[in-house]
């Protein structure tokens, strides 16, 4: 499967960004990651990153090292360990059609369903990643609405960061997203069906400007509500009662 992939590179006769598990050493034992790899349009490993949010029982166990029996009653589960690596990635520098050199624009990626976490989005535009890639297995969702509830996530994303957001699912959605959250490429067969077909999709989208209060603050507007809910009713305790 690794040689096939990196001739699909090949032929294609540019880079291509795939998922795949990565297994390396690390203090004597084993250790798997759930990563996205850039290859070059000649097949050779660019770069990688290693996701850094794990979804719990299904790509790791919880509080495994203190419970190793839960690995024999539950139904089989991955063995993942999650990365520490904020990557940014970078085209191959690329040629214009005037033979000026010009640089690819910056990207970063989001594994499955790390694209419903908006404070990893975050960290990867202050990064210095100009657009952001989905890649995700939602063939488990089968033919039903949950596929594009998960596509909608990406849309905030995008919304939220004024950045593009490219979306590549093995069953769909797959498309591309600009930065203003609209929905402007889908992969579709001829029936205009989007989910559990082949095909592909070209999209032209400007890079966003990534300025937005949340590229700036975070999430400081979630954590002033949270702190005026619980402080509101001390602050009613400690006003006199009216009578």
């Amino acid at each position: 499967m690794t040689e096939t992939i990196h001739g699909l590179a090949g032929s294609l006769g540019g880079p291509l960004l795939v998922g795949a598990p990565m297994v390396q050493p690390e203090t004597g034992v084993w250790r798997t990651t759930n990563s996205a790899v850039l290859l070059g349009a000649d097949g050779a490993f660019l770069e990688r990153h290693d996701k850094l949010h794990l979804v719990p029982f299904g790509e790791f166990i919880p509080f495994e090292s203190t419970a190793p029996w839960l690995r024999d009653i539950l139904p089989p589960i991955g063995d993942f360990v999650p990365g520490h690596e904020y990557t940014v990635f970078r085209l191959p520098v690329t040629q214009s059609p005037s033979h000026s050199v010009t640089d690819s624009p910056l990207f970063s990626v989001l594994v499955c369903f790390e694209d419903v976490f908006p404070e990893l989005a975050r960290a990867f535009k202050q990064r210095g990643a100009q657009f952001l890639v989905t890649i995700t297995n939602d063939a488990w969702f089968g033919k039903t609405a949950a596929a594009y509830q998960h596509a909608q996530a990406s849309t905030f994303r995008a919304v939220e960061l004024r950045v593009p957001m490219l979306r590549a699912a093995n069953t769909g959605w797959s498309g591309c997203i600009d930065a203003t959250g609209r929905w402007q490429g889908r992969v579709r067969d001829a029936q205009g069906e989007e989910l559990f077909v082949e095909g592909t999709t070209l999209c032209d989208l400007p890079v966003g400007s990534g300025k937005t209060t949340y590229a700036r603050f975070g999430d400081w507007f979630a954590w002033s509500c949270l702190i005026a809910t619980l402080g509101w009713p001390l602050i009613r305790r400690r006003q006199p009662a009216v009578r």
